[in-house]
């Protein structure tokens, strides 16, 4: 298995807070539920090493937590504070998750009920997924998917309401 063989489906880290031997699991942007049925996962780290390694258990409060069967992981995710949560290719539905890549290209961005421009490209960045704009004025801006610059994403009425984006549209 190689790194094209894997999918990013979120992130671990950031233990504050956290159940007792659990890390706190942030989805991406594609993430689907179904997702965490599959116990079986792939943790790549900073440092581009890869552990498999299994889920014992899964809790859901406001956040997602996720506790790893292999203990002496735990501390390596806690010190590296960010590892790429990955499932096989062959293991998410190929179908979903190509929809679902797709899905945002062509959908119209809206800021104060105005629509400032249509997603060209959407990408993973490294720290976050990343939507590149072009907008009404023809020029090409990029916002990040963070709670800071996107409001929702209407899959059906093909809409992403943004917020805060007005320093973006000045550059």
């Amino acid at each position: 298995m190689t790194f094209d063989d894997l999918v990013q489906i979120g992130k671990l880290g950031n233990s504050n807070r956290a159940p007792e031997g659990f890390l706190r699991f942030q989805p991406n942007w594609n993430f689907h539920t179904y997702f965490l049925d599959i116990k079986d996962i792939f943790l790549v780290f900073t440092d581009h090493r890869v552990r498999y390694v299994t889920i014992e258990d899964i809790r859901q409060d406001k956040f997602f937590w996720i506790k790893i069967k292999e203990s002496d992981v735990i501390e390596e995710v806690i010190a590296c504070k960010s590892v790429q949560y990955c499932l096989p290719k062959s293991l998410v539905k190929s179908s979903q998750y190509q929809n679902d890549d797709d899905f945002l290209t062509g959908m119209t961005v809206m800021v104060d009920n105005l629509t400032i421009g249509q997603v060209v490209e959407s990408f993973y960045n490294g720290a976050h997924n990343t939507l590149v704009v072009n907008t009404t004025d023809q020029k090409e801006i990029m916002i990040p998917i963070v709670d800071r610059y996107i409001i929702s994403i209407d899959k059906s009425n093909h809409l992403i309401m943004a917020k805060n984006v007005k320093e973006l549209l000045e550059l």
